[in-house]
Formats: structure tokens, sequence, C-alpha cells
């Protein structure tokens, strides 16, 4: 989870909830891979809804973190509760969830800031993280944080 986290300011407490969740929306079935949390002590604490994907299909990525995010902001108090049963601590949700896209580099090998995509995920607010390597040995970079 910390090397998810790279290039933010400060290294993140990233709280692992739960995966591979599935939703019933109005809309049809929303499937997330991973929901995170980042930890702040004694404060109000960030959801991260993130996909990780092997293949590079930013439209379907987008919309499946857009609706995982914003299905888990109309159901903040659902998503507190399972937190807080999860840890044993009273938990404060900010209203907003972080989106996440985790994906592979591209064919020329450009990682994070350099990801043609970063700039089109960032004014989506959507952070991306790129990755390379298989079995065990992976190398992740982060686009710039969203502000």
């Amino acid at each position: 989870m910390r090397a998810l986290a790279q290039g933010c300011q400060e290294a993140p407490d990233l709280r692992f909830l739960i995966d591979e969740v599935a939703f019933a929306d109005g809309s049809g079935k929303v499937v997330c891979d991973l929901i995170a949390v980042r930890w702040q002590p004694g404060g109000v604490h960030t959801v991260l809804a993130i996909e990780l994907k092997s293949g590079r299909e930013l439209t379907r990525l987008i919309a499946q973190v857009e609706s995982s995010a914003s299905f888990i902001e109309r159901h903040r108090s659902g998503f507190a509760a399972l937190a807080k049963a999860s840890w044993n601590e009273p938990i404060r949700l900010a209203p907003r969830v972080e989106r996440w896209i985790v994906w592979p580099t591209n064919a020329a090998g450009l990682m994070g800031d350099q990801d043609p995509h970063a700039e089109a995920c960032a004014e989506k607010q959507i952070r991306l993280v790129t990755y390379s390597g298989s079995g065990s040995a992976f190398r992740l970079s982060a686009a710039s944080p969203v502000r």
C-alpha cells in the first residue's frame, strides 16, 4: 500500500479495508477492486477506491472508479461502520472518496507523470499509478497527487 502512495508529500498510513466488492446500484452491478483508507490520527480519514488492472482500457477504468467512488460517497455511513468494525476504532470519513487507477506502463515504458494519460486523469481528479515488472518484482510510479 505504501508503494501506491509514493509521491505524496508525506508517507500516508494506508489501511486495507476490503477487496473485490460488488455493489448493487440502480444502473447495475458496480465492482471495486480495492477499498483502502488513508488514516489521519485523530482526524477525518479518506476512503480510496482503487482499480487494479493489467490492461490499458482507460475509458472503462475511469467509469469503474467513478461508479465505485460515487457509490461509496452515497453510502459513507455504511463504510464508516465497516471500517469501525474492522479496526475497532471510531472513524470519521471525508465526504469525497479518492479515485486511483493502477495499471501497466505503456509500450514506451513511460511511468507516473510521464504516462500520456496522467494529465487527463488528474483533470478528473483520478490518481494514476503505473507499474512495470512481473512475478514478485514490480516497480511502481505514481503521477503527481491530485489536488
